[in-house]
């Protein structure tokens, strides 16, 4: 009798597919009994339960790697793409970098930063490591020169952070071929990225963020606490509704008193054309100061009330961006995930101006508030008025206002510090996964 072997190989099959969703349920649920989690996207690049169960055990099978010791000649590269609205990204490939090199001292470590050519450089806004700044005219991608790129083909490692290169594909093709000993090459994503075509589970590539399935956040020294000028605002700012909510905010907050306050920014350019959709006057202030480099203008409201001055600042560094947050009113305005980062070492309350592809992070930043923090309810109602970019900025600002008078707030805010701190910093995940691509490197090569 000849028995056929298909039933067989089946049951195989599907004993091992109901094995990996067995384990990857139990790690989910392990995963619930310390987060809060937004469920899985119903989509096909989140479909695949190997993909998953690579992404919520990464970081572990990543600390395998933690006792390696890299010593080499070769190179590790960050490689970014400043996108052409900020510099935020640029602020923070310096600072993952010197973060790695403090971990690594002996590691060589070089920077490429592409910044498009209308971009505005600060002097001070370089890596000590050596840095090499490409410009670019976007959309066209940079010309690579034969030194950056024979840098770029000898390293052992690249680490593309935290902005998806628009030319990645062809740039990968250009390190890779005719290379016999092309560098482990490594995307990692920006906070919140996962349901992207470039991180998303079916990519086998990371992101950043609160998520589950993310790497957690990169966190940067602690400020230690400075003196606060509570009259003295520092706002990094971007969108319309977000303007005029932190203005509103402060306004509503400080309406019964008469003290002259300064509003200190470096985006101006985005903040001029909001200010007359706002209608200072009905707010208790007498005048309104704008302030930049080459011009002065007063605008006048009313014969009594408190003074308003609003200061460009231009060129500012890493470094002068996080003393401003450490010594203004905690109430700090910040758009991105550089400068939310910088923001969080200090002790600010942070007002994350977000742009639509924010909101998953800060949707996961409140559920974690939610579930850690409940009794601090005017901690989860602030974050939850940060994400509801689409309501009425006086509807935002009423809240967020009621939020600021209550203590409970900076309370919990320095509690949800540490627990990011403690519980999802990426830093170290970063280091055991340069680590392991150092390893798998010089595997390959022993190999040839």
């Amino acid at each position: 009798m000849i028995v056929s072997n298909q039933p067989i190989a089946y049951n195989k099959k599907m004993k091992k597919m109901h094995s990996t969703e067995k384990i990857l349920q139990e790690i989910i649920d392990s995963k619930l009994t310390h987060k809060t989690i937004s469920p899985l996207p119903k989509k096909k690049t989140f479909s695949n339960s190997d993909d998953i169960l690579f992404q919520v055990t990464d970081l572990s099978s990543l600390e395998k790697y933690k006792d390696t010791f890299i010593t080499t000649e070769k190179k590790l590269i960050f490689f970014t793409w400043v996108i052409p609205s900020g510099l935020g990204d640029l602020a923070m490939q310096i600072h993952i970098s010197s973060m790695i090199h403090e971990k690594n001292k002996d590691l060589k470590i070089e920077l490429i930063s592409l910044v498009e050519e209308k971009t505005p450089l600060p002097k001070g806004l370089r890596s000590f490591l050596p840095h090499h700044i490409l410009r670019y005219s976007h959309p066209h991608p940079p010309v690579f020169t034969p030194t950056i790129l024979t840098l770029l083909k000898n390293a052992f490692s690249i680490i593309e952070i935290p902005t998806a290169y628009f030319d990645f594909t062809h740039f990968k093709e250009m390190i890779t071929k005719n290379n016999p000993h092309p560098p482990v090459i490594s995307r990692i994503g920006q906070y919140g990225f996962i349901d992207t075509p470039e991180y998303n589970p079916a990519t086998k590539e990371r992101s950043m963020g609160l998520y589950f399935l993310e790497k957690g956040i990169i966190t940067l020294e602690k400020i230690p606490s400075k003196v606060r000028d509570k009259n003295t605002y520092f706002a990094y700012l971007i969108t319309e509704n977000g303007i005029i909510t932190y203005f509103l905010s402060i306004l509503l907050s400080r309406l019964n008193d008469v003290e002259p306050l300064t509003i200190k920014t470096p985006s101006l350019g985005k903040i001029l054309p909001v200010l007359q959709k706002i209608d200072f006057g009905a707010y208790n202030v007498c005048s309104l100061t704008i302030e930049d480099t080459d011009h002065k203008t007063v605008l006048s409201f009313n014969t009594k009330g408190k003074k308003i001055h609003i200061v460009q600042l231009s060129n500012l560094t890493p470094r002068e961006i996080q003393h401003l947050m450490a010594t203004s009113h905690p109430f700090v305005g910040v758009r991105g995930d550089g400068s939310f980062t910088e923001a969080l070492s200090t002790d600010a309350l942070f007002f994350y101006d977000g742009l639509d592809h924010a909101l998953p992070f800060l949707t996961d930043l409140s559920l974690i508030a939610l579930k850690e923090l409940f009794p601090y309810f005017s901690l989860c109602d602030y974050l939850d008025q940060l994400k509801n970019t689409k309501n009425p900025p006086l509807q935002r600002a009423q809240k967020i206002a009621q939020c600021l008078d209550c203590p409970l707030l900076s309370k919990g805010m320095e509690k949800l510090q540490h627990l990011l701190y403690s519980n999802y910093s990426f830093n170290e995940g970063l280091n055991h996964l340069i680590k392991k691509n150092f390893s798998f490197y010089t595997l390959y090569n022993k190999r040839d």
